[in-house]
């Protein structure tokens, strides 16, 4: 499909496209559903208004795959789903610091940055994003956007946050073809590390927000 390429080749991280009908049955979909992706979890998720776009995540063995889909309609009558999907990983080349950068749901991570796993991933989510959007937990700055109906969790370390780290967490980007900067780490005099502030300055522009 023209459309299709026409479409990857512009946003070069979509992994496929798909339209699915009312129940379930795969209409055409393109490339070839290689990851096993199940489309139809998307037919259960009841937005708030029935045309608004439906969210999703699956965590493959590829890793986690997000779905983004808008309604088919036939006059008033809801034919099916079109929808998108990607590895948000991808959307990760050109940050400054994708190891500082850690993104989850609260079905869970999404990318853990240079760290092997964060007290963020432990957290009752679904409680907390009920009456906060933003906030600092256990040395992280975290705000939370709406994707499709799906709490995204964006989150940065503190200047105080001490959790080890382990670039080689990085080489996952590589081997998904991102050219990976030198992940920032605090100077020897013990200065606040590069992006730190910036971090503080996202959170706070999204609580005044």
């Amino acid at each position: 499909m023209a459309q299709v390429e026409d479409l990857q080749n512009r946003f070069r991280w979509v992994g496929g496209v798909a339209a699915i009908s009312s129940e379930g049955e795969v209409l055409a979909e393109q490339p070839a559903n290689i990851k096993q992706l199940d489309y139809s979890v998307l037919l259960a998720i009841e937005p708030y208004h029935p045309r608004d776009l439906r969210g999703a995540v699956q965590f493959t063995q590829f890793g986690p795959e997000l779905m983004l889909a808008a309604p088919i309609y036939d006059s008033a009558e809801r034919r099916g789903l079109y929808l998108a999907h990607f590895d948000i990983r991808l959307l990760l080349e050109g940050v400054p610091d994708p190891g500082n950068l850690i993104i989850l749901t609260p079905e869970g991570p999404l990318w853990s940055g240079v760290y092997g796993g964060t007290p963020l991933e432990g957290q009752d989510w679904k409680t907390i994003l009920k009456s906060r959007t933003s906030g600092t937990i256990d040395g992280f700055h975290w705000i939370s956007r709406y994707f499709g109906g799906l709490s995204l969790i964006f989150a940065a370390p503190s200047a105080d946050n001490a959790l080890p780290v382990n670039p080689a967490q990085l080489d996952v980007l590589r081997e998904l073809g991102i050219t990976v900067p030198e992940p920032v780490v605090a100077n020897p005099e013990g200065e606040e590390p590069v992006g730190q502030e910036g971090a503080e300055v996202l959170v706070e522009s999204a609580e005044e927000a």
